[in-house]
């Protein structure tokens, strides 16, 4: 019983760069997105590595970590390494998934109107709707969870994952 509570009241190893500092700020009392599903009145001194581990576990579940965002001549997909990976990690092909024509046109869509965009001109100083473009990415991340399940980690520039047609701000940035 004492190693067992011993695990319990040391921090796990992070797998995940930026996951232990993100639990801890939240453990003072950060709103971190990432850690809703677990209610502060269930955390005690005992049991917050333990609490960190079911984290780490769901993550580790995941079949990729997959971020949504306009990147000239790209599909708009990407492959992370962890999730809030600072590097876009690898552009996916749209048939690295099976995803609906529907949604595929979706995406296509969504790139091509980022990709219209003049690329000797400052992004700020051209006339778009930065406001429904980054809305239209929102929808089509939830769209896109939808699509894989619960198996993909799916998140949003800038470092929304999405879960249950939910986006949810990571890492508290």
């Amino acid at each position: 019983m004492n190693a067992r509570r011993r695990f319990l009241k040391t921090d796990p190893p992070d797998p995940y760069p930026g996951l232990h500092a993100a639990w801890q700020r939240y453990l003072h009392g950060e709103p971190i997105a990432i850690f809703a599903e677990i209610d502060r009145g269930a955390i005690t001194p005992g049991n917050t590595g333990y609490l960190l581990t079911r984290m780490i576990e769901r993550l580790n579940r995941c079949k990729a970590f997959v971020r949504v965002a306009a990147l000239r001549g790209t599909t708009g997909l990407w492959e992370l390494p962890w999730p809030g990976a600072d590097s876009q990690g690898d552009a996916c092909a749209y048939d690295r998934f099976r995803l609906t024509v529907r949604l595929v046109s979706r995406l296509e869509a969504w790139q091509a109107r980022f990709d219209a965009l003049d690329p000797e001109q400052p992004l700020q100083r051209q006339p778009f709707d930065w406001g429904q473009f980054h809305a239209d990415g929102r929808e089509l991340a939830v769209a896109l969870k939808d699509a894989l399940g619960d198996r993909y980690y799916v998140e949003y520039l800038p470092l929304e994952e999405i879960r249950a047609g939910v986006q949810l701000r990571l890492w508290g940035m």
